[in-house]
């Protein structure tokens, strides 16, 4: 019983983790096609939304390289 309660609770966290992976990826796409939009339309903020972009490829590398760490033990 403690066994297969072990793998439901690794079952719902794998789930978690590639709900996360596609949330972070479609978040990402998201914005980019804003930032290129903010280009065009105000330059100015262009600086911003790249700093901002830049971070948030940033956090998520840091999240997939968490996740991979976790599925190699």
């Amino acid at each position: 019983m403690k066994r297969e309660e072990e793998g439901l609770v690794r079952r719902q966290i794998q789930i978690q983790e590639v709900g996360i992976v596609i949330n972070s990826f479609l978040t990402m796409t998201i914005a980019f096609f804003g930032y290129v939009t903010a280009i065009s339309n105000f330059p100015q903020l262009a600086i911003i939304g790249g700093l901002l972009l830049t971070f948030y490829g940033c956090a998520l590398i840091f999240l997939l390289s968490k996740i991979w760490k976790t599925k190699k033990k």
